[in-house]
């Protein structure tokens, strides 16, 4: 009987050949998996904003105005009302030490807006189309009350941002070198007069917010909330409120992958 022939091993060389090709190939698709998932997250964020356009515009329709740069809500646990402004700007009044960064916390604006156009039952049917990948449970510790909101989040997972006219621009620019900090800003009417619709008697909570749009410490020195920007800085156009994400840095004051569908005004 003849012998079988041995079979050849692969060389060295061969072997090398075949590893670099399956590096290359996960290499690929790793690169083509992120792009996908980046491109998911993108498509989810604008689809979130234009409902929320949607919502907007079918709240003017029908209120015959943009909602009020304030709004109440009802402490449970005192029954008292707190009114709040419903701006982009961070909270300067309260220090939230589970917060990353810890420190002064970002208004839920969108959650507040939302509140708002529950009221009116046209803006709440365009709601309900919000993808409910989209849509969270947000609690917020403000002036010692917890407010817990129903939230547009954004792609990353973070709640989407919402401007008003009233809180629109830059009103608490970076702070100078001696300062160490940026200004913040006393929630009253002589500050911002389209307050003074609210009624006499309301404590606006949080007291002092800033909407600063630059950070105050450069990174990688930053280490509390008070050293980052707090918005994007944009103003309103046309007097029409706007929403946007912070995109896929979390950065609001870096605007070139902020999401938006409506572009305001820097």
């Amino acid at each position: 009987m003849a012998a079988r022939r041995r079979r050849r091993a692969f060389s060295l060389l061969e072997l090398l050949v075949v590893i670099g090709i399956i590096g290359v190939l996960i290499t690929i698709s790793v690169v083509v998996g992120s792009a996908v998932t980046a491109g998911a997250k993108q498509r989810l964020t604008e689809d979130t904003i234009r409902v929320l356009d949607a919502s907007m515009e079918a709240f003017v329709k029908s209120n015959g105005s943009i909602p009020d740069p304030w709004t109440r809500i009802t402490d449970q646990s005192t029954s008292t009302s707190i009114y709040l402004p419903v701006a982009d700007a961070r909270n300067m009044s309260d220090s939230e030490t589970s917060l990353l960064p810890p420190g002064n916390q970002i208004l839920n604006s969108v959650g507040l807006y939302i509140g708002q156009a529950a009221l009116v039952p046209e803006a709440q049917t365009a709601i309900a189309t919000l993808p409910s990948r989209a849509v969270r449970r947000v609690t917020n510790t403000i002036g010692g009350t917890q407010v817990t909101l129903t939230t547009a989040i954004d792609g990353w997972g973070r709640p989407i941002r919402y401007v008003h006219p009233a809180f629109q621009g830059a009103w608490a620019n970076r702070a100078s070198p001696s300062s160490g900090n940026a200004a913040a800003s006393q929630v009253n009417s002589t500050n911002f007069p389209d307050l003074a619709g609210a009624p006499s008697t309301a404590m606006f909570m949080p007291a002092m917010i800033r909407r600063n749009n630059k950070p105050t410490v450069a990174p990688p020195n930053q280490v509390n909330a008070q050293d980052y920007a707090d918005s994007d800085g944009g103003r309103c156009t046309g007097s029409r409120p706007y929403f946007y994400s912070a995109g896929a840095d979390g950065l609001a004051d870096t605007t070139k992958d902020n999401v938006y569908t409506t572009p305001p005004t820097f």
